[in-house]
């Protein structure tokens, strides 16, 4: 199993048992130490993994971090671990007394779901009082792994780690700055903007009607582009995707009458199946399947050829799965009855019940004579 496919089974087995970890000590042995050892780090080994790690500061003794990650007997990374409900919020203070009082460059503060990775980016041996990374196990994002994967034992290079956290830093700042930007525009960006469309004098009055008209301006653009970023998946999952199963020439792609689920559905004419394609999305929780739907469900899930999408609420299919009727099929997307001459669509949004004479297939059962 490669890293990112522990990372994920991590966050399942966390959504599973999270309700029955009451403590903070529960929290450490369920989510804490195994995302330590997948990491690459060996937990029962003190000379790697140290409990309990002694972070004296001046005359106060006995201070004590949950967890301290070691390197030639030396802490490479402090680990403060809270239970998985509390608000991370309210500790920060006590990982930044122990980052001072430890050569680590890098320190960890998690409640076991969220972790905030921190160092001293803008002051020596002085934690920065906010995290360059933050990291949600149970939301995880492909550039989350890829971020992960930097700590691993086996990539760990702190001087690398520590030039990308700047950059990361720097993105953080200039995101938050642009979510600002965008709620309520300054006067300097309304000025910047409105002064190569407007040819009088920019005045504080100017200023205030500009505001409301780029305001809208921006969230035109951005729900613009959110439309041509959707269309470009929707090619993708068309075009893309699809390529690698032998798709004949002669076919009709059919996508499902619901918006709240994407997927592609191709008839193929010679061997008379209706191909669920790759990359096709799949109700998480279905109402009313049959047995053998079920049952392909769960031997998928199993094998993993159908798999949970970043938000944990839908199924994301991991290869093309025929079906003889377009009914079963739409009932496995939708996890309802279906109709399936109803419930499929062309991408001109033609029922598939206008091609069902032309292509020769036969009546749905509710439309044959007993």
């Amino acid at each position: 199993m490669d890293f990112e496919e522990q990372i994920k089974k991590l966050s399942e087995h966390i959504e599973q048992l999270k309700s029955k970890v009451q403590n903070e000590d529960s929290t450490k042995l369920s989510f804490i130490l195994p995302f330590i050892e997948i990491l690459g780090y060996e937990t029962h080994n003190p000379a790697e993994v140290f409990p309990e790690y002694t972070c004296d500061l001046g005359i106060k003794k006995g201070e004590k971090i949950d967890y301290a990650i070691l390197k030639d007997n030396k802490p490479i990374i402090l680990i403060e671990c809270k239970h998985w409900k509390d608000d991370l919020n309210l500790y920060s203070g006590q990982l930044f007394r122990y980052f001072q009082a430890s050569n680590a460059k890098l320190g960890i503060l998690t409640n076991g779901i969220i972790y905030r990775f921190y160092s001293d980016l803008k002051e020596s041996n002085k934690m920065d009082d906010k995290p360059f990374l933050e990291i949600n196990l149970t939301a995880l994002k492909k550039e989350d792994v890829e971020e992960l994967k930097k700590f691993h034992k086996s990539n760990f290079n702190l001087e690398n780690i520590l030039s990308n956290a700047k950059d990361l830093m720097y993105i953080n700042e200039l995101k938050n700055l642009m979510r600002n930007e965008l709620a309520n525009p300054s006067d300097q960006m309304v000025r910047f903007l409105t002064k190569p469309v407007y040819s009088g004098a920019i005045t504080s009055k100017v200023v205030e009607q500009f505001r409301e008209m780029i305001s809208k301006a921006i969230n035109s653009v951005i729900n613009d582009f959110i439309t041509e970023q959707q269309k470009k998946e929707n090619n993708l999952l068309k075009d893309d995707q699809m390529q690698d199963e032998n798709v004949p020439i002669t076919k009709l792609e059919l996508y499902p009458k619901t918006k709240k689920l994407k997927a592609l559905c191709i008839y193929d004419p010679v061997k008379k199946l209706f191909i669920l394609q790759k990359g096709s999305e799949i109700v998480l929780e279905p109402k009313r399947l049959t047995k053998e739907s079920y049952k392909l469900r769960d031997k998928l899930i199993e094998s993993k050829d159908l798999q949970l999408n970043e938000n944990h609420d839908k199924y994301i299919l991991q290869k093309n799965i025929p079906f003889h009727s377009p009914s079963t099929a739409g009932s496995f997307v939708t996890g309802l009855n279906q109709n399936g001459y109803d419930c499929w669509k062309d991408a001109n949004n033609k029922p598939l019940e206008e091609y069902r004479k032309a292509l020769n297939l036969p009546l749905p059962k509710s439309h044959k004579k007993k």
